[in-house]
């Protein structure tokens, strides 16, 4: 706990390294050691991100770039979990706490100077401020050159690194020359909803001492290289299991121990950027006007590189993809400052079903790793998409099977994080259905935009939409009504037809359907897992209708028509209800999206139920909703405290069905009021309470 509580403490701070660039003499340029302190679980790391790497990929001619994993908020992390099984029981860990004596992530250091947390808010609120503190440093000239040729054997990889004294080296004596082997890119989707991190440290590997022999008892190495003089050091290491073979760099620099100053640095990855398309939802076959495209740039302006790609990922047979615009050897040669574009398209006729990740990786002719692009394919005869983003790849391809095998045209897209929705939606109006499975939130959806934006715009044309997820209240509510942006809200509102609500600390393990209801009638279960928040959703919309209640009495579900379309929003997630339940519920919920869902006669309750008024408390309205079992006269008075009639809402016969009855308490003054339901001989009461 104290970690994480410094986490956030860490956020709100700007932390300012106390050392000083020093200017050492020297032609050649300095370049720049950025080093990023993270987690997978960093929720501020995951904000940041972006930022950062438009800074890297418009600066890699001047940088070098490592990104440490360390153990907190989410000790999980598999990149720290496995530094730590090499590095040992704090993997790297003290780089951050014990050297740099930071604690709290995100966290970056150019050079071993300045740093700062990295996102906006704080030191740094856009990569241009990033780039300005790099130019800085890269203006500082250095003693040192240095090259590193890289190689890869069966077991190891092996680094050459070439040091240059060409000036007056710093009279320093506490200078170290580190080596890093690091994995440039990796698509691992963290819990931080990150699908993928860069620059990341596998290994830091022991050095040598100043004669050149190894030395095995010390990660930093004295360093010492007289003016005019060079000399090669040899840097080896065993691959781990979980390395990404093609995308493996070394990074060298020269630090002092003591002042935690870099005098130089250099990195095996040629300064060759790939800019365009990312994250892209397409359908296969290929519509080339929207086919992905990325331009491979040489951003030397004297040296010829030669680079090659591939295609990768777990590509349906017969989909036939292929890269245009490289050479008959899956190459190209980029002049000094050349570039060439490159494009994804696909055989014509091949079967479109099923959905793929495909990566374009981007490699030197040596097998270093430069880059790597994704996008997702989605086969044009899908019409139902299943979207898992709980991490349950096995769920998501469950419930996409059983709906095939009742009739539906159904692919699964696993893991896919919430906020790619900018990229997904560009292809949702071609589905039928969407299941949105969050799971727990954390902190997706957090975009208005994307919600008014994308989802009310797919529903509201006529799309059918199902989102599930287990923290509505918590992730949405306290982030931002409490918070005083009800932006979010008032969108969630009129897209989606919900208000959530606080639920307070009441638990709540069933789900109740209510009577009358085409999807839940007669539907009863509990639930299974663990619930961590107890979500309580309000009707934001006149359109909106309850369609479960949990065991307490709270809403936990509704249902909407908006616009041509439907949407169902469950304050639970599907991975949570029993398998053979599920099924039902699932099948119950199509059949309401496309108009064949009804309730059997035989199955209408024989009473009158009266749900409850939303919101309550309120300021200035609210609506009472309750539901005949069949004809009747009903009366739908609300009443002071003292008894005295303030308003007579219904008065009237009414068929079977349910009723949502609107009030305007604007004229009533702050206090507790009783609305009282006869329908027939039930009657039934309820309070509300007015507070301004």
């Amino acid at each position: 706990m104290k970690r994480l509580l410094l986490l956030f403490i860490g956020s709100a701070l700007v932390l300012v390294a106390a050392s000083s660039m020093v200017q050492a003499q020297g032609s050649n340029p300095r370049r720049v050691l950025f080093e990023e302190f993270t987690n997978t679980g960093c929720g501020p790391c995951a904000a940041s991100d972006p930022m950062v790497e438009e800074f890297e990929s418009a600066d890699l001619s001047n940088i070098c770039v490592l990104k440490y994993h360390v153990s907190w908020p989410d000790g999980a992390d598999p990149f720290y979990l496995y530094t730590k099984s090499v590095e040992g029981a704090n993997g790297i860990d003290p780089r951050l706490q014990t050297y740099y004596g930071m604690n709290s992530v995100p966290y970056v250091r150019f050079c071993g100077g300045r740093g700062s947390n990295p996102y906006p808010g704080a030191d740094f609120n856009t990569a241009a401020d990033m780039k300005t503190v790099a130019d800085s440093v890269n203006a500082l000239m250095s003693p040192y050159t240095m090259t590193i040729t890289q190689s890869i054997t069966a077991d190891s990889i092996l680094a050459d690194v070439t040091v240059n004294a060409i000036d007056a080296v710093p009279t320093l004596a506490d200078l170290r020359l580190a080596v890093v082997f690091a994995e440039q890119y990796n698509p691992y989707h963290g819990t931080n909803k990150r699908p993928f991190y860069t620059s990341i440290v596998r290994k830091v590997v022991p050095g040598l001492a100043a004669t050149g022999a190894i030395n095995i008892t010390a990660r930093y190495p004295a360093f010492s290289l007289a003016m005019g003089t060079n000399k090669t050091y040899h840097y080896a290491a065993k691959l781990g299991s979980t390395w990404n073979l093609s995308q493996m760099m070394a990074v060298a620099f020269i630090q002092s121990a003591g002042t935690k100053e870099v005098f130089q640095a250099a990195w095996t990855v040629p300064d060759v950027i790939v800019t365009g398309d990312d994250q892209n939802f397409l359908t296969f076959p290929i519509d080339q006007s929207s086919a992905p495209n990325w331009t491979v740039t040489n951003l030397s302006k004297t040296t010829s590189v030669k680079v090659k790609a591939t295609i990768g990922g777990a590509i349906p047979a017969g989909w036939n993809l292929t890269a245009t615009g490289l050479d008959p050897d899956g190459t190209i040669t980029l002049a000094p400052s050349g570039s060439k574009t490159l494009s994804l398209t696909g055989a014509a006729g091949a079967t479109a079903v099923g959905y793929a990740d495909i990566l374009l990786n981007v490699m030197d002719a040596f097998g270093v790793g430069i880059t790597a692009r994704q996008a997702g394919l989605l086969g044009t005869d899908t019409k139902d998409l299943v979207v898992d983003a709980s991490g349950n790849t096995a769920q998501a391809n469950d419930i996409a099977s059983n709906l095939t095998a009742s009739g539906y045209k159904a692919d699964a897209m696993p893991e896919a994080p919430l906020y790619d929705a900018n990229q997904l939606a560009l292809s949702w109006g071609q589905f039928d259905h969407i299941l949105y499975n969050l799971g727990p939130l954390d902190g997706q959806l957090n975009n208005a935009n994307n919600m008014t934006t994308f989802v009310g715009a797919y529903v509201q044309g006529g799309g059918k939409l199902l989102l599930s997820a287990t923290n509505i209240e918590d992730d949405y509510y306290k982030a931002y009504v409490q918070q005083g942006n009800d932006i979010f809200l008032t969108s969630m509102e009129a897209n989606l037809g919900l208000e959530p609500k606080l639920a307070g600390a009441t638990k709540w393990t069933a789900i109740n359907g209510i009577a009358g209801d085409p999807i839940s009638n007669g539907f009863n279960t509990t639930l299974s897992g663990s619930l961590a928040k107890y979500a309580k959703l309000g009707l934001g919309d006149p359109a909106a209708m309850p369609i479960f209640l949990s065991n307490k009495g709270d809403t936990i579900g509704i249902r909407a028509e908006l616009g041509n379309g439907k949407v169902v929003v469950l304050g639970f997630s599907v991975d949570t209800v029993a398998k053979a339940d599920r099924v039902t519920l699932l099948n119950r919920i199509m059949a309401y999206f496309d108009g064949s869902a009804a309730v059997n006669p035989s199955s209408t309750p024989s009473g009158v139920t009266l749900q409850g008024n939303y919101p309550n408390p309120l300021a200035a309205s609210t609506t009472i909703s309750y539901v005949l079992p069949d004809h009747r006269y009903v009366t739908l008075v609300v009443r002071d405290m003292m008894g005295r009639e303030v308003a007579t809402l219904v008065a009237q016969n009414q068929e079977a069905g349910r009723y949502a009855v609107p009030f305007d308490a604007s004229h009533l003054a702050n206090g507790t009021y009783i609305y009282s339901l006869t329908a027939g001989d039930v009657k039934a009461e309820g309070k509300m309470t007015v507070s301004r």
